[in-house]
């Protein structure tokens, strides 16, 4: 048996066959996009764009589409900087009250990493994101963020 989305989440319980109940809780998107795009400059406004898209088409505020818009830019601009490989993946997840991002390239040699650029785009995360982060391993370089808000319940949804 599958429980169906509840706020913030999703509740699955699944029977086993000795007839005891698992209940996994898990936050379940309401919309979800992989992209993927050259690592070069002039896609950061396509990243911009389609993110601040599905945050508008989920309702969010104004100002939580700007973090959002603000900081798939920051996450993106920092592989771009750092990357060698040449695509860029991005996984965009949404829901009831969050937005999050991962995006990943690949990279030749991990010590030619520059730690501080990274953290200069940490600086502009860390204003405008709950979580985020950079990571370099295994021929990959990524980046993430997690913008969290309250949802008003009185508030209209489309």
């Amino acid at each position: 048996m599958i429980a169906g989305p509840s706020r913030g989440g999703s509740s699955a319980a699944v029977t086993v066959r000795s007839g005891a109940h698992v209940v996994v809780e898990a936050e379940v998107p309401a919309a979800h996009i992989d992209l993927k795009v050259p690592r070069a400059p002039r896609w950061l406004r396509t990243i911009r764009m389609t993110s601040g898209a599905m945050a508008a088409a989920l309702d969010f505020d104004p100002e939580i589409v700007e973090d959002v818009r603000t900081n798939a830019s920051e996450v993106s601009s920092a592989l771009i900087e750092v990357g060698t490989g040449d695509v860029l993946n991005l996984e965009l997840s949404a829901g009831d009250g969050w937005f999050s991002m991962r995006a990943e390239t690949s990279l030749d040699d991990p010590s030619t990493v520059q730690r501080d650029r990274l953290e200069q785009h940490e600086k502009v995360l860390a204003a405008l994101s709950d979580h985020f982060g950079f990571d370099v391993s295994d021929g990959r370089v990524s980046g993430s963020f997690r913008r969290e808000f309250r949802i008003d319940p009185m508030a209209p949804r489309g």
